[in-house]
């Protein structure tokens, strides 16, 4: 889990008068008057290739918000891209042109890797990795962005991702399981509401039984690694290739609402609840 940085305070005389006005009495109005404070993105792609590798990256890269929420908002959105200690400059070009750049130098040295253990020979494909991460779900408390991606490094197929992360618009915070959910016995029912809601939402759409039914002594059923996400909805639960089922089940998930949830939540996850 992606530990964020303390937030730095805001450099007050660096700032033009207006800007510093306005901050100084969104901080006198305290946490609600943040997380009021608009917050706006800015889509930029960036990409690159070479005879070893194609890379694009994609985001929709906070622009515009309180500082707190602009600072951590931008860290996990580095982080989740595949650079954890990525500066989170102002400038979405900059910010994401390492990444990038750190994709086709790895994927430059695997690719001259086989090439030597080949006695020259090159690979008989192209490295490439696809990363896009979009502003999903946003309301007067949090804001859901989603992180989808696929990297193909060799073999039978590629690695997706597809991903969601809920940040606390006050604090920038990145909100886990602990955040969201009581735990105790009350984790175990809701593990009970999510294998039924998957079953429902995910498999019988596709006539499909759920691998965790089929073949229990492959697949156990568990909640998800990935952390649960805010929507519109109500909260959406993910999981990751081969978690639960095998990967040409793709990645199985469910939303359930946030009524159907509201005895599981914990007091400070009620409060977020739009």
């Amino acid at each position: 889990m992606l530990r964020v940085a303390p937030v730095k305070p805001p450099n007050f005389i660096a700032m033009k008068r207006p800007g510093r006005l306005l901050l100084l009495a969104a901080l006198a109005a305290g946490p609600a008057a943040l997380a009021q404070t608009p917050f706006r993105v800015t889509h930029v792609t960036l990409s690159d290739s070479s005879h070893a590798a194609t890379v694009r990256v994609s985001a929709d890269y906070p622009a515009q918000g309180s500082e707190p929420l602009l600072t951590n908002a931008r860290k996990v959105i580095l982080a989740r891209l595949g650079l954890p200690d990525g500066k989170p400059l102002a400038d979405p070009k900059a910010a994401l042109r390492p990444v990038v750049d750190l994709y086709m130098e790895d994927f430059r040295l695997n690719y001259d890797d086989a090439a030597s253990i080949g006695k020259g020979q090159r690979p008989a494909f192209t490295y490439s990795f696809d990363g896009t991460v979009s502003l999903f779900y946003e309301s007067p408390e949090v804001v859901t962005f989603r992180y989808e991606a696929y990297s193909y490094s060799g073999g039978a197929h590629g690695m997706p991702s597809d991903l969601y992360f809920t940040l606390e618009r006050a604090t920038g915070r990145e909100l886990t399981w602990d955040d969201i959910f009581k735990p105790g016995e009350a984790r175990a029912e809701l593990a009970a509401l999510v294998r039924q809601a998957v079953a429902e939402q995910f498999y019988a759409p596709l006539g499909a039984t759920p691998a965790y039914d089929e073949a229990p002594d492959i697949f156990s059923f568990a909640l998800p690694q990935l952390e649960p996400a805010f929507v519109k909805e109500g909260i959406r639960f993910k999981y990751a290739p081969y978690e639960i089922d095998s990967y040409a089940a793709g990645m199985p998930e469910c939303t359930l609402s946030y009524d159907a949830l509201a005895p599981y939540l914990t007091k400070a996850a009620k409060a977020l609840v739009p």
